[in-house]
């Protein structure tokens, strides 16, 4: 039998056997085998002692809401965009551990700086950082104005500083955009499956100004 054969055979009999462990198993499921795979590469994963399903929530910054989830004007708007003074505190919305924590911008395709302002011109999030916390949803902090305060990894409790507001990536004016995202035990939390973070705040007892 040649090679490859062998090896898909491998990869079948694998997954097979993965298939029925998950039926016979009790706690053994997508859910713990994605964490169990994340963590063998280096992944970060978050369980009840990083991310309590208890935990309180609170608004990331007290400042008004300027630009809505998904309106008629910016339909591709996942999130609120939250008008604050340059330099103002971003605090984490609940307990987490922090996935992303970086630089994302770019104009023309190329590299962009996160350490200078940004313009509607300029794409991605600027100094950005995402917690995911219990439930499998995540919070996104968009446009810091220097590098956050936090690292991959780091496990953040309710209220805990994050970075502060700038106007770094798609930006015209410091502000912070905040997205409220929902995943399940087979898709992450992303920008596609985020929801309005006004009715989500406002179910866990944070109401947005």
């Amino acid at each position: 039998m040649k090679k490859s054969r062998l090896v898909l055979l491998g990869v079948g009999v694998l997954a097979a056997g993965l298939i029925a462990a998950t039926a016979v198993i009790p706690g053994f499921g997508p859910r713990a085998l994605i964490s169990s795979i994340s963590g063998a590469f280096g992944g970060v994963t978050c369980d009840d002692t990083v991310c309590p399903p208890d935990a309180e929530w609170t608004r990331p910054i007290d400042a008004p809401v300027t630009s809505q989830f998904r309106s008629e004007e910016r339909p591709s708007h996942h999130g609120v965009d939250m008008a604050a003074p340059r330099g103002a505190e971003i605090y984490a919305a609940s307990a987490g551990v922090v996935i992303v924590a970086e630089c994302n911008a770019s104009l023309d395709g190329e590299p962009y700086s996160c350490d200078v302002d940004g313009s509607p011109e300029v794409g991605g999030c600027g100094w950005y950082v995402k917690v995911l916390h219990a439930g499998v949803f995540a919070t996104l902090y968009c446009h810091m104005e220097t590098r956050p305060e936090v690292e991959v990894g780091d496990a953040v409790v309710t209220g805990q500083l994050l970075g502060h507001v700038g106007s770094s990536g798609n930006s015209s004016e410091p502000h912070l955009h905040f997205e409220t995202q929902v995943g399940n035990d087979v898709v992450p939390p992303n920008s596609n499956s985020a929801v309005d973070p006004i009715f989500f705040m406002e179910e866990r007892g944070a109401p947005l100004p």
